[in-house]
This record gives C-alpha cells, structure tokens and sequence, in this order.
C-alpha cells in the first residue's frame, strides 16, 4: 500500500508538471490554479472533425474536484485522440474546481492522431437540467420552476428532465454570458457536445409538449445559429439525434452526431455489456447513413468491459464506419479498452512528442 502511495505521489507531481507546460510557474496567467489564464485560439474547423480519426469522451475527474484530477487531464493531453469531449468545469458549482480556461489550453496544445492538435468539446446537456451546476438554485430542490417536469428517466439521479422550450430553459443553454454555450464558447472550447437531444421521447416531455420532437430541432438550430453567428467554426456535435434526422433543419445545424449504445448498452445497475436489439441498431444506423452522406462524421459510443463484446463493438463501428469508442457508463476515465489501432500503450504518446 505505502508503494503505491509513492507512485500515485510521483504520478501528481509528473502531471502537475506537464499542465504548467504553457507557464512558468503554479501562479502563472496559464496555470490551472490561475483565474486569469486567457483562452489560446485554435483553428478547429468542420473538415478538421471530419478528418479525425479517434474520439473520447471523460465527464468526471476532469477539474472538478481540484487537484487530485491532475493526472487525469494529463492522460487526456497526452493521448493520441483527436476528439476529446470533456465537461464544462467553469458551470460546475464545485468549489474545489481547477481552472477551465488552462486545461483547454493545455489539451489544445498537444495532437492526437490524425490533427495537430486536439479538438475539444465541452459537454452541455440541453435536455435535463443538472443539480451540481452553477444555474442550479438551492431552492429548486423543494419547488422547482415549472420548466423541470421530473427525474431522469435513466437512472441519474442528480439530473431532470426539462421542458426544453421554454424560454427559461433555453436563456440557462444559450444567449446571456452565464450560459452554458456562451461560457464554452469563452472558455476556449472548439464546440459543445449537446447531451439529451433525444429527450423528446422522454415521458414526461411527451406529456407536456405535443410538438416535442419538432421543438427540439428547433432548439438546437437555434444553439447552432447563434453559436455560429458569433464563431462561424464553432463546432455542433448532438448525442442521441439519429431520430430527428428527417428534418433537414437538423442536419444543417449540426457538424456530427453521437450515439450510444448501438451494439453495447448500459443501465443504472450495470456499467455495460448489454447487447442491443439488432432490429433497433439496424433502423438507427440507417438514419445515421443520412448524416454520413452529407459527409458528416458519426461517433459511436458504446459500453463493454467483455474483449468479445469490446472486439464486436471496434469491428461493428469499423464496418459502418463509425468514429467508435468503447468505455464505462461512469465516464470517469479515459476508457481501459481503447481502439485496437491504438492499443492501450499506444493510445498515449509523450508530451514532447511531435
């Protein structure tokens, strides 16, 4: 225990020293532990994403919980993804959370595979309102506004299914300088990850909102348009959007989608290996070739720990030609199966590294 004590010792100092690469000390403007590191300004584009080759994604441990979250971000900076989607620390309502401006510049400022230098999402959930945010009232807990209809119906215990067209809601998302996009936007992300684009199925959104599926599509033009107004390379990725695909308002909105769980999924119980119905999987990759066909890349996540489901899953992405990534339901780590190509010695790379 004392041994791995050391070397979980050394592997914090290791990494403290790889974040303050743009800096020369801890209180340095670039520093995590800074408030007024400056965002770096990269070139992110649509062709770059369509050029990317490998994707992750890491919602915990990301800067939440200050420094012990250090070797994390560096396993990030030093891996060789191209698409890395992370959360949005400065809209955590942790008082222990790192600096989101010097982690984004320190991942911008290492390659993945396929690009000279990664290209970041920040992760906003347009769908559920989550209890651990900054927008978070204390008083909602016992009175919610009227725009939360419910609990999740996934299993996440801190988040709540919205009424997403509301005016209250969207003004949270998008359009004030406190908003989640807006706050991405200045932190230095190259474009936000929309979670929860699917909520239009939800229960309790159907109930409340009759025109649900259209009003989402609506939503998340309007995040595109404005987004995109301010930073035309500002890059719209959904999770879940396969169903809204025969509106063409989506498809112009977007420069790619994510999916989970098309081969492997997940539940409240189980971290993953649960196959899917292939009836389902077949339908869905079927809208998601209409998002291909307008050269937009697809992005496949999936959850398995089993080397055959994990092997099914690369080679089921691979064959539809998916931007696949196999991991846990948890997020809290870069996953432990990377793409075979990769291997999970060459899935990192040195920081000096060219």
């Amino acid at each position: 225990m004392r041994c791995a004590c050391l070397a979980a010792l050394a592997l914090l100092l290791s990494a403290c020293n790889m974040l303050t690469l743009n800096s020369g000390t801890a209180n340095a403007p670039n520093s995590i532990f800074s408030s007024s590191a400056a965002p770096i300004l990269t070139t992110a584009t649509a062709g770059m994403l369509q050029a990317a080759k490998y994707f992750a994604i890491q919602l915990q441990n990301v800067g939440q919980n200050g420094t012990v979250d250090i070797p994390n971000i560096s396993a990030i900076s030093t891996s060789r993804y191209d698409v890395v989607a992370i959360d949005e620390i400065t809209t955590s309502n942790s008082a222990l959370k790192l600096n989101t401006v010097a982690i984004v510049n320190q991942i911008h400022a290492t390659a993945g595979t396929a690009l000279s230098h990664k290209i970041l999402l920040a992760y906003v959930d347009i769908g559920e309102a989550e209890n651990y945010r900054t927008y978070w009232q204390t008083a909602w807990t016992s009175s919610p506004p009227s725009f939360i209809l419910g609990l999740d119906p996934n299993g996440f215990a801190n988040n709540f299914t919205v009424d997403y067209a509301d005016a209250r809601w969207q003004s949270i998302v998008y359009g004030t300088p406190t908003s989640l996009v807006d706050q991405a936007m200045a932190d230095g992300f190259d474009g936000v990850f929309l979670d929860n684009v699917a909520a239009y199925s939800y229960p309790a959104v159907v109930n409340a909102d009759q025109s649900a599926q259209s009003d989402m599509v609506a939503f998340v033009s309007k995040i595109s348009l404005y987004a995109k107004n301010k930073n035309p390379n500002f890059l719209i990725v959904t999770n879940g959007g396969a169903g809204l695909v025969n509106d063409p308002r989506f498809l112009a909105a977007i420069d790619a989608d994510s999916e989970e769980g098309l081969f492997y999924g997940s539940s409240a119980t189980q971290q993953g290996d649960i196959p899917t119905d292939g009836a389902t999987r077949a339908a869905t990759i079927t809208l998601l070739e209409r998002i291909q066909a307008m050269n937009k890349p697809v992005i496949s996540i999936d959850y398995a720990t089993k080397p055959d489901d994990v092997q099914l899953a690369y080679a089921g992405g691979a064959a539809n030609r998916f931007i696949e990534y196999v991991t846990t339901r948890n997020l809290s780590q870069l996953t432990t199966t990377p793409p075979p190509a990769l291997g999970q010695t060459s899935a990192l790379r040195s920081v000096s590294a060219p």
